[in-house]
């Protein structure tokens, strides 16, 4: 795709089309935390993607921007990014992605992890926890 402004794009195959998740600042505010795109296309290299008639299929900005994807076997989930006020990677969620077609978009949330697993932490994404235990 050309002439958007997109961060944290996934690309998968599911049902045979892939799939692509994106978060885009469609008004061109900088905004590229609250606005999640869903397209499809046959393959992974196209360059004409399909847009999801339930486009943005989430306005949230504590779960609209992509941290990865998980597969388990079949099941696929997206991982997103929780913002806090004014910082980046505050928590982070996890969303099975139930329904995927052309018509339809159904998520559910399975687990969300917050920085509560070590002392000191405001965030966890980009977390390097420091194992030296002679600092």
């Amino acid at each position: 795709m050309s002439g958007v402004n997109a961060v944290d794009t996934l690309i998968f195959e599911r049902n045979g089309k892939w799939w692509m998740l994106t978060t885009l600042d469609s008004a061109d505010t900088g905004d590229c935390y609250s606005q999640l795109y869903l397209f499809h296309a046959e393959s992974p290299v196209s360059d004409r993607w399909t847009s999801h008639p339930k486009n943005p299929i989430i306005i949230d900005p504590d779960c609209g921007r992509n941290a990865g994807l998980l597969r388990d076997g079949e099941r696929v989930f997206r991982v997103a990014q929780g913002q806090g006020f004014r910082q980046y990677g505050a928590s982070t969620r996890i969303f099975e992605i139930s329904t995927i077609s052309e018509t339809d978009y159904v998520e559910e949330h399975r687990t969300s992890i917050a920085p509560s697993f070590a002392l000191g932490l405001k965030g966890t994404l980009g977390v390097r926890l420091n194992t030296d235990r002679t600092r």
